[in-house]
């Protein structure tokens, strides 16, 4: 690319940005100046940075050997502190991007440019994972009309035509067997309604509706969950009890999918200011400290946390895994309930 092209190209950008040329620099925009108006810009310390042969702190490379901030950069994304001309300190993401074989655009960005943006990109993900989510809800609510539910209701209508054909003194018999499938069709609709919103939770609250969840896991999957209820409790809004609910209902689910266990454990804690709410198993587990929270746990997360809640995951390979979570109780919300 040709030198009036490049200047074009920092022109256009609005952080300040450097362009390299071997070690030297070459060309910078106005972002630049402006910034090395305001502030030090030590930009062969900089590059040092980049590069991994010195960190924030230190000046040399030998000085960084036993800093306890010695970790290997990204290049294209590391952090850096300038100093203002007043003596302000201003925090900055650092990127070094390769352009070919002799050029190099040096670019910083203020911290609160690259949070926004880390947010909004983790934010997109977050819709992306929801409409996924709702997406494969979708397949799998098609999947049962179509596998159960139909095929249900279609052996109904040929039984019910075939009565035409039975002999009169048959027909009470045929009559009372036509009945009870019927009756067995009625339950199949109600589980499915039951898997989509539990009427429970509407009618009687959080705890009944969970008792009934513990109660299908191990009809339907053999998953025995230890349940137990400490404090007065009392009813939450309606948004909280849906969040905390589901948020029990995704961790057991992971429980049966990953954990490869068949006991765990529940424990309602209430305080007089919020509820606390224990899942744990003692599974497979998985490294918590290295291992990057799936969306999973994240849409966990931001259940809780739009119910002004808090929510944490401990857990290690061949340990199992210890979900907390914590609501405030809400004004309004007084009443002492039932724990049944």
């Amino acid at each position: 690319m040709k030198a009036e092209q490049w200047n074009k190209c920092l022109a256009a950008l609005p952080e300040a940005a450097w362009l390299y040329e071997d070690e030297c620099v070459v060309s910078a925009n106005s972002a630049s100046r402006r910034l090395q108006k305001a502030a030090t810009v030590p930009l062969a310390k900089i590059m040092e940075i980049a590069l991994g042969e010195g960190c924030s702190l230190h000046s040399i490379k030998d000085e960084c050997l036993h800093c306890p901030l010695e970790i290997k950069q990204d290049p294209t994304n590391f952090p850096l502190v300038l100093e203002s001309k007043r003596g302000k300190l201003l925090r900055f993401r650092g990127s070094l991007t390769r352009l070919d074989e002799s050029h190099r655009l040096l670019r910083l960005f203020p911290s609160e440019w690259a949070e926004k943006n880390e947010e909004l990109v983790m934010n997109q993900l977050l819709i992306e994972y929801v409409n996924q989510a709702h997406e494969k809800e979708r397949r799998s609510l098609a999947r049962e009309l179509h596998d159960g539910l139909a095929q249900s209701i279609y052996s109904l209508m040929l039984e019910v035509r075939g009565l035409k054909w039975v002999a009169a003194e048959e027909l009470p018999a045929g009559l009372e067997k036509t009945d009870q499938h019927f009756v067995e069709v009625l339950k199949e609709v109600k589980e499915l309604v039951t898997e989509l919103r539990p009427r429970v939770l509407d009618d009687g609250g959080l705890l009944p509706a969970v008792a009934v969840l513990l109660k299908q896991l191990k009809e339907r999957t053999m998953l025995t969950v230890t349940q137990t209820i400490t404090g007065t409790p009392f009813k939450l809004s309606a948004a909280a009890e849906t969040a905390i609910y589901r948020v029990i209902q995704e961790a057991l689910n992971n429980i049966l999918r990953h954990a490869a266990v068949q006991t765990a454990t529940l424990a309602f804690h209430f305080e007089k200011n919020r509820l606390e709410v224990l899942i744990q198993d003692h599974g497979k587990g998985f490294d918590s400290e290295r291992e990057p929270s799936g969306f999973g746990l994240k849409n966990m997360e931001e259940r809780i946390q739009s119910v002004h809640g808090i929510l944490s995951v401990q857990s290690a390979r061949g340990k199992g895994t210890r979900i907390l979570l914590e609501v405030p109780r809400q004004k309004g919300e007084s009443h002492a309930i039932d724990a049944q």
